[in-house]
C-alpha cells in the first residue's frame, strides 16, 4: 500500500532582529514609563527653547525692574534742578547703570531679613521633627498672624497717605530715606509675619492626599500674603529710589559739584543770566567771534540740542538752571578739576 503523501510546509528564513524593533512607545506602554529612546526622541530646538525661557524670563523681570528703579533715581535727581528728563534722551544702559544707586541697600537689607526668617523657620521645624516645643509653635503662630495682619492694615494708610497720616505719623520721622523707608517697611514685616505664621502652622502636621478643603485655603492665603509682601517692598524699592536720587542732587550742590564737568563759555553774543557764581570777561575786537567768556558753569546734562547748566555756588536763591542752545554761536570749553572753576 503506497504511504501517504506528506503536505510540504515552507520554511522561511529567520530574519534579522533590528534592534528596538517592535517594542511599544512610551505612551503605549503600561504606567507610561518612558523607554530609553524617550529622550533621544525629544531631539530638536524644544529643550534648549524650554532652557532659555528659564533663563530669560527671569533675567527679563530683573531687567525691568532695574529699568524702572533707574528711572526713578534719575528723575528725581534732575527734578531737584527742574530738568526734566524726557528732554535729556536717557539711553536704557544710563538708566541701568543708575538703578546700582537706587536699589542696592535696600535689596541687600530685604536679603538679610529673608535670612533671619528662614533660619528662624529651619530651627523651628528642626523642633517640630524632634518634638521638641511642637506645641509651643503651633501655639505661636495665631499670635504672629494676628500682629501680621494688624500691621498689614497700616498699609491703606501709608500707600493712600491720607491728612492725618501726614500730620501725625510722618512728620515725626526725620526726612529722608527714614520718613520714605520705614512705613512701607513696616507693612511688609506685617506681611512677612503672616506667611511665617502660616509657615508655622504647618508645621508637624501629617500631609493629607489630594488637599484639604482647608489645607487648600491657607496654602492660598499664604499665595496672596507673598504676593502682597513682594508688593510693598516693591513699593518701598521706588519710595527709597526718588528719595535717594533728591539726597544725592542735594549733596552733589552742596559740595560744588565736586567731581562734576565744570565749563568755560565763549558767545558770539552776551548772554543774560540770573545767578552769581558767574564770572563775565568781555575780550574785545581781539578776541575773535566768540568775545564773550562765562565761567563759573557746571554742565549738568547734555541733551542732543541744548546745555543744561548751573552755578557751581549754586543754593536756594540761586537755584536757576540755564539751558543753552547748541549752535553756532556758542563754543564750549569741558576743564578739569585742576582749573576748578575754569578761571
Amino acid at each position: 500500500m503506497p504511504e501517504p503523501r506528506r503536505r510540504r510546509v515552507p520554511v522561511r528564513p529567520p530574519r534579522r532582529r533590528v534592534p528596538g524593533a517592535g517594542r511599544r512607545p512610551a505612551a503605549e506602554r503600561p504606567g507610561g514609563a518612558p523607554g530609553p529612546a524617550a529622550g533621544r526622541a525629544e531631539g530638536g530646538l524644544g529643550p534648549l527653547l524650554r532652557k532659555a525661557a528659564y533663563v530669560l524670563a527671569p533675567g527679563t523681570l530683573v531687567i525691568g525692574l532695574l529699568y524702572y528703579f533707574g528711572s526713578t533715581y534719575t528723575a528725581a535727581y534732575y527734578a531737584f534742578f527742574g530738568v526734566p528728563t524726557s528732554d535729556l534722551s536717557f539711553s536704557v544702559q544710563g538708566y541701568l547703570a543708575n538703578s546700582a544707586n537706587a536699589v542696592f541697600l535696600p535689596v541687600w537689607s530685604v536679603l538679610c531679613c529673608a535670612l533671619v526668617v528662614t533660619l528662624v523657620l529651619c530651627a523651628a521645624d528642626g523642633r517640630v521633627r524632634l518634638r521638641r516645643g511642637a506645641a509651643g509653635w503651633r501655639r505661636a503662630y495665631p499670635v504672629l498672624l494676628l500682629a501680621g495682619l494688624a500691621l498689614l492694615l497700616l498699609g491703606f494708610a501709608v500707600f493712600l497717605e491720607p491728612p492725618w497720616w501726614s500730620r501725625s505719623v510722618l512728620s515725626r520721622l526725620r526726612p529722608g530715606w527714614p520718613r520714605e523707608l520705614v512705613p512701607p517697611l513696616v507693612v511688609a514685616a506685617g506681611a512677612g509675619l503672616a506667611v511665617g505664621a502660616v509657615s508655622l502652622r504647618r508645621l508637624g502636621r501629617r500631609p493629607v492626599r489630594g488637599g484639604a478643603p482647608g489645607e487648600r485655603v491657607w496654602t492660598a492665603t499664604a499665595a496672596v500674603l507673598v504676593a502682597m509682601l513682594v508688593l510693598t517692598v516693591f513699593f518701598a524699592l521706588a519710595r527709597y529710589a526718588g528719595d535717594t536720587g533728591r539726597a544725592k542732587a542735594s549733596a552733589d550742590a552742596a559740595s560744588g559739584f565736586r567731581g562734576g564737568t565744570f565749563a568755560l563759555l565763549y558767545l558770539r553774543h552776551p548772554m543774560v543770566y540770573d545767578v552769581t557764581g558767574i564770572s563775565f570777561h568781555d575780550m574785545g575786537e581781539g578776541g575773535g567771534p566768540f568775545r564773550y567768556r562765562y565761567a563759573g558753569f557746571v554742565v549738568l546734562a547734555k541733551s542732543p540740542s541744548s546745555y543744561y547748566l548751573v552755578s557751581h555756588e549754586w543754593r536756594p536763591g540761586n537755584d536757576v538752571t540755564v539751558v543753552l542752545p547748541e549752535d553756532d554761536s556758542v563754543r564750549v570749553e569741558v576743564r578739569g578739576n585742576s582749573a576748578r572753576y575754569g578761571e
